[in-house]
């Protein structure tokens, strides 16, 4: 035999067989048919609840998120989707090197400004390579500019995505279909 067990919500909360449980199996909890039983453990897809009055027991629908959940989970989502995009910007180089960049940039826009200007970290480098210090400069600027460009892109997406969120107003009749209507346009 086969039962179900409900809390005070009426929510399945546990499922018992006689073959396991004996004479453990609580006095509260309903005798159901295997096919119940074994519906209540498959099918996932809902909640499980009692019907007090009637006795039956029936699958319902999870409940929504309340708006304001929603859109935390959005904005986390957007979040991730940028810190993904940007990391994927800077995949080729160790991070030491991503660390470096700001000071690659100063020293750079003083070797544009002054040739004998010091710069021990774009020296170093145009030694490495074999390259003129002012060359080196000119290549870090350039890589800067594409890299402000397509990190600005995608910082702007970000902030025009949270910018529309902001404007939902959770309070509404309609807060679900305003936030529905911006999450469509989220692609």
């Amino acid at each position: 035999m086969k039962y179900l067990q409900f809390n005070e919500q009426h929510i399945l909360c546990a499922r018992f067989t006689q073959d396991i449980n004996g004479t453990t199996v609580p006095v509260d909890a309903i005798q159901v048919d295997d096919g119940l039983f074994w519906r209540t453990i498959h099918e996932t897809d809902g909640i499980w609840m009692l019907a007090p009055e009637s006795g039956s027991i029936s699958k319902q629908a999870f409940p929504l998120p309340d708006v304001a959940s929603q859109i935390e989970q959005t904005k986390a989502g957007i979040n991730a989707w940028a810190e993904r995009q940007l990391a994927m910007l800077a995949r080729e180089y160790p991070q030491g090197e991503v660390n470096s960049w700001a000071q690659q940039l100063r020293e750079a826009d003083a070797i544009l400004d002054n040739e004998q200007e010091d710069a021990p970290l774009l020296h170093a480098i145009a030694i490495a390579r074999g390259i003129a210090i002012r060359e080196l400069a000119v290549r870090v600027k350039k890589r800067a500019a594409e890299y402000s460009q397509q990190s600005g892109q995608i910082i702007g997406q970000r902030q025009a995505w949270l910018d529309q969120l902001a404007t939902v107003d959770i309070a509404a009749d309609n807060a679900r279909e305003q936030l529905e209507s911006i999450m469509a346009n989220l692609a």
